[in-house]
């Protein structure tokens, strides 16, 4: 274990006092009555040899963590650091930061009150989720933009610059497909499931009725190919094509009826001769 001691094999330490209590077998004879230093030697050999046990578990004690102590770091680690990647096959808990300079991939989900950073990806099979992030703002300065979900679980952008896109083309959207969109209010089932009467009604669009009517455009599918919700963007890009057509449309027809006002007027007050 990190920071503490590993206790060695029991096998190891049956091994240690047999050779010990084989030395002090052979270390007895030798002692003599006469007092002499070499007998005084001998026997604080023996002494020390006699506590070999205790003097191991007092080390052990001293330098190991109990299983409450094992249990508690593994329940709350504090900060998490590692130079190569994070693996676990349950949930990944930490009480402060996770940092790695690989990847971080758990069977489960991934809980830290801190910082979550990662040179490389993070799996998390059991979701992920910030406690924090819902009430940190980026508006001091910098530039940000929105994240997208891949389908594959992916976060990332979706970029609008020329170069990363080809095969440019005006659309031939007609205008006249949003007529067909309806917007309705609703409530989610699992709002009501969990919030009964107090369950929210949204304001909103139903996938299904789009792509029912050549609005496909703006809807996101499932796995299984059935419409799973609506896209913002797309649909916004419809509606500025639409209301750029209406306005031509508009336009075109202001000048009309100032030409044909213009025409009448001089038809009926025809310049004096």
């Amino acid at each position: 274990m990190a920071g503490g001691y590993t206790t060695p094999p029991t096998d190891a330490l049956d091994d240690l006092r047999k050779q010990l209590r084989h030395i002090l077998t052979r270390l007895s004879p030798l002692e003599s009555a006469t007092g002499t230093q070499k007998a005084e030697l001998l026997r604080t050999v023996i002494e020390k040899i006699a506590q070999i046990d205790q003097l191991v578990h007092d080390a052990i004690t001293t330098h190991s963590y109990t299983r409450p102590q094992i249990d508690a770091r593994i329940a709350h680690p504090g900060h998490i650091a590692a130079t190569g990647h994070i693996t676990t096959a349950g949930d990944l808990t930490a009480a402060g930061d996770i940092t790695t300079g690989g990847n971080i991939a758990t069977g489960g989900s991934l809980t830290a009150t801190q910082n979550v950073t990662a040179a490389g990806t993070g799996d998390f099979a059991g979701g992920l989720r910030s406690v924090g992030a819902y009430h940190t703002r980026v508006t001091g300065g910098g530039s940000y933009s929105a994240a997208w979900l891949h389908s594959d679980g992916r976060l990332g952008q979706a970029p609008s610059s020329e170069r990363f896109k080809q095969d440019i083309h005006p659309t031939t959207l007609d205008p006249t497909t949003l007529l067909n969109a309806e917007v309705v209010t609703f409530r989610y089932k699992e709002a009501v499931e969990n919030l009964a009467d107090n369950a929210p009604t949204v304001l909103g669009c139903i996938a299904e009725q789009f792509h029912d009517n050549n609005l496909g455009f703006a809807v996101s599918y499932d796995e299984n190919g059935d419409p799973f919700s609506i896209e913002d963007r797309p649909l916004l890009y419809a509606l500025l094509h639409t209301f750029q057509h209406h306005t031509r449309e508009q336009q075109q027809t202001i000048t009309d009826l100032t030409t044909r006002l213009e025409h009448l007027e001089q038809t009926q007050n025809p310049p004096p001769h």
